[in-house]
């Protein structure tokens, strides 16, 4: 008998029996196949979880189809649980063993069921890489941007961005309020026979999650709800392509082909470049779109749209936010400096993303056991590696390149200076602020 005595001593504020079950199983495992050959047998005693806290809290949060597979078990205090080490030290070979073994995960056949770990698909790297990417990222997405040149002033600006601010964190807030709404209504909508719409189910939960929304609408106020969401979606939808290829214009057009390749380009040709970039980069988002089904990609990830915007965050956070803070904050910082960072930033964020896309895809030179390959193909979200690498290139390159622009005084000033501060450099007068370098 392998009796799980580790269990008795857990983690405080959690289950005695928790940290230690697996390692029990698995020791019990290996004990049973090389014992088999000489007729021993192994058995696994699981003791009963221990009212404490954590097993308090785990219970709280239990789904209701756990708690269908659990029945009617129960807790014991931790005296009671002393009487059954006694029982166990005695060899009471009389007593009866229960094995609770996990079941597996009906939507991921490869995973365990995992309702209390956070993040079930992804690990620790991939949590902070996506926190990271959804705080930095708003910053770099080039449509976010554009939206600056809306306003008439800076101050107007500085407005924008407060109310952008209040916006995002009330979204960021509500998200997983609707998950746990959605978790809760459609599993007892499932339990009580009325779940009748198209989103398919697996033991009462959402298949996709990412439909959440939709189903969640039609379930609680029917087709004028879901109708109002369906709308709001496809106005955030269609206002974010918008976005992007007016950005996606404006930096081709004005940017690479007016100010690299023809510099004396009528403004109709500008304009001609710009369409043809829409029309580019529509066929690419298109062609991107058709790809997705037919490479098997939703099958892949559990709720690829939700992926897919992560992915786009964590580009913008990798290629232009390194930019923007030592632009902003590192008098420094060279044009090509910037622009180094800029393209070391997009490219590694863009392999990083295309290698774990490999890995999904099971193609075998990108698998997990491929020593470094295989380690960074299993990220997930890379911008926690790839955003200290921008910033670490434009340091490095402006260091080396040190050609600063003549203006950068005037410029640090506009940015940093106070009213009075701009009011003294414009007249010339002695004194200026301590942090451009003190009286001249």
């Amino acid at each position: 008998m392998v009796s799980s005595m580790g269990g008795f001593v857990g983690v405080y504020g959690y289950s005695a029996y928790s940290p230690a079950k697996f390692g029990v199983m698995g020791l019990a495992e290996v004990l049973r196949s090389e014992l088999k050959p000489y007729g021993i047998g192994v058995t696994v005693l699981c003791p009963p979880n221990v009212d404490t806290p954590g097993y308090a809290r785990e219970v709280s949060i239990e789904p209701a189809e756990t708690a269908k597979i659990n029945g009617g078990a129960k807790t014991v205090s931790p005296a009671e649980m002393a009487k059954v080490d006694e029982v166990i030290a005695a060899g009471d070979t009389k007593a009866k063993v229960a094995v609770a073994l996990p079941s597996k995960n009906k939507l991921h056949e490869l995973r365990d069921q995992l309702f209390n770990e956070p993040g079930h698909r992804y690990n620790s790297f991939d949590q902070f890489s996506m926190v990271l990417a959804l705080v930095l990222g708003t910053a770099g997405l080039p449509h976010i941007l554009n939206r600056y040149y809306t306003n008439p002033s800076g101050s107007a600006a500085r407005r924008s961005t407060f109310w952008v601010l209040v916006f995002i964190g009330v979204f960021y807030i509500l998200a997983p309020i609707a998950g746990l709404a959605g978790r809760d209504f459609i599993l007892k909508a499932a339990d009580a026979g009325t779940y009748n719409l198209a989103a398919p189910l697996v033991d009462g939960f959402l298949v996709k999650s990412d439909q959440v929304m939709p189903t969640l609408a039609q379930l609680l106020g029917g087709q004028w709800l879901m109708g109002i969401v369906a709308a709001g979606a496809f106005a955030a939808m269609f206002s974010t392509i918008g976005g992007l290829l007016i950005a996606s214009a404006s930096a081709v057009g004005h940017d690479v082909y007016e100010k690299y390749i023809n510099p004396n380009a009528t403004e109709a040709k500008r304009v001609l470049v710009g369409k043809g970039a829409v029309v580019m980069f529509s066929t690419l988002a298109l062609t991107l779109g058709w790809a997705i089904p037919f490479f098997g990609l939703d099958k892949a990830y559990p709720a690829l749209i939700a992926m897919m915007v992560t992915w786009a965050f964590s580009v913008g956070a990798s290629a232009f936010v390194p930019m923007l803070l030592t632009g902003i904050w590192w008098k420094k910082t060279t044009e090509r400096g910037a622009t180094y960072g800029i393209f070391v930033g997009l490219f590694s964020a863009i392999t990083i993303i295309l290698m774990n896309i490999f890995q999904q895809l099971k193609i075998p030179a990108f698998a997990a056991d491929q020593g470094i390959v295989g380690f960074v193909s299993s990220l997930t979200f890379p911008v926690l590696f790839t955003f200290p690498l921008g910033l670490l290139t434009i340091i490095i390159v402006s260091k080396i390149d040190g050609q600063l622009p003549k203006n950068v005084d005037q410029i640090w000033m506009r940015i940093h200076g106070t009213a009075h501060e701009r009011h003294e450099k414009q007249h010339g007068l002695d004194k200026v602020g301590s942090m451009f370098g003190g009286p001249k």
